[in-house]
């Protein structure tokens, strides 16, 4: 009888998880590029900045270094809550400044506010975190996108710093893999990417037909993702847009930042999986993103259902197949930091560590599904050194296979 129930429950658990692993198989096939186009979108690019003195200057550095001509792209920084000198660096590395004149408490706050007061006469926005480096093209080819019928585009994010830490190297590996496994499999099938909150471009007739920016929780990407599938819009992914994303270097700062990522998650799925269901936009597109906002509670059902239902079943088995699975994520965390060109000793350390990282996302489902995170709180930038690393710079243009 008992053995009748537990088998029903691993039957539905792996039928849940059979459609992650489905869709992420069609990373095997060849990708579609899209064509080289002139040079035609005007872009505005934000960055919210809260205490980024330290990071701010190399970004904006690294935008004014875009191969797209400088008459159609404006950087600038809203600086909000800050009590360092972000303002004075980001005016002296050449952007514009614009601090906002009503209260913000999070990025979401300021995106709204940025959207709503910008000079007339641009295209898109061009969404960037303060600690990013964007690589050269990374206008250039949101441009081919948008004149190819993007209205949304997502582009590829590395790790600017996979050597600083064990955590740094988890961050860049998890990083590539969601990257094929998620974003090159999902545009395979025509669905969107994910999207994450920095290195991407909407147009301004979207948003303006969304009624601007309008987001609520702290996962301001993930909500905007979701009013987008209401809408019927699709993400669409460019891995050749890299920026480089500075990673935490310590256990502790990485599960406050993904544990705000999970929360907000959750709430995105309490606010918005009605209306995806009950759209009449793109079937496909809106359960998607649906079974992605479901994800966090899934997967820790399904990993902790499984492991319970073995240790019922076969109690001899639990350890053997915690092992196994142990085994399995550092092989593949292996196969991962050899293909993408992750060769230093340092990364070792980040293989043998990844199942810590993995299996650390479900304390962070368990807790969030209870207790939400509600304020949003700094991660302190500037600890990488120093510039992208030149393996960034090489695998970062060449993501996925042969791309």
């Amino acid at each position: 009888m008992y053995n009748d129930i537990i088998f029903a429950i691993l039957c539905i658990l792996k039928s849940l998880m059979a459609y992650y692993i489905i869709v992420a198989l069609f990373a095997l096939i060849p990708r579609q590029k899209v064509r080289k186009a002139k040079p035609a979108t005007r872009f505005a690019v934000l960055i919210a900045a809260r205490n980024e003195e330290r990071v701010i200057g190399r970004l904006i550095q690294s935008l004014r270094r875009q191969r797209y001509p400088k008459e159609l792209f404006d950087i600038y920084v809203f600086p909000n809550n800050c009590t360092d000198n972000t303002e004075a660096a980001a005016i002296k590395a050449g952007a514009v400044v614009i601090k906002p004149d009503v209260p913000v408490t999070c990025k979401g706050d300021v995106l709204g506010y940025a959207c709503s007061n910008l000079p007339e006469g641009y295209d898109a926005v061009c969404v960037f975190d303060a600690d990013n480096i964007a690589d050269e093209n990374f206008l250039a080819v949101c441009n081919d996108y948008f004149l190819s019928g993007a209205k949304i585009v997502k582009g590829c994010t590395e790790a600017l710093n996979p050597y600083d830490s064990w955590i740094a190297g988890c961050y860049a590996i998890y990083h590539k893999t969601m990257s094929i496994f998620y974003n090159r499999a999902r545009s395979n099938l025509n669905l969107s990417a994910k999207l994450v909150g920095t290195a991407f471009a909407v147009s301004l007739a979207l948003l303006n037909e969304n009624g601007g920016w309008r987001t609520e929780t702290l996962t301001e990407d993930c909500e905007f993702a979701a009013d987008m599938a209401i809408l019927g819009e699709k993400v669409w992914w460019a891995p050749e847009a890299v920026s480089y994303d500075e990673q935490p270097n310590s256990f502790r700062l990485s599960f406050v930042q993904r544990r705000r990522w999970i929360s907000g998650i959750m709430d995105v799925a309490h606010l918005k999986l009605t209306k995806l269901i009950s759209s009449e936009t793109n079937f496909f597109q809106r359960i998607d993103t649906a079974m992605q906002l479901v994800y966090p509670y899934i997967s820790l059902i399904a990993a902790i259902g499984g492991y319970v239902a073995i240790a019922f079943c076969k109690p001899s088995f639990l350890l053997v197949s915690l092992l196994l699975n142990i085994i399995g994520m550092i092989l593949g965390a292996a196969l991962i930091a050899l293909i993408f060109g992750y060769r230093r000793k340092k990364i070792i350390k980040s293989v043998i560590a990844f199942p810590l990282f993995v299996l650390s996302w479900l304390p962070i489902q368990a807790i969030s599904a209870f207790f939400r995170v509600k304020d949003w709180h700094p991660i302190e930038h500037g600890a990488a050194h120093g510039e992208p690393r030149p393996h960034a710079l090489r695998s970062g243009l060449t993501v996925g296979f042969g791309e």
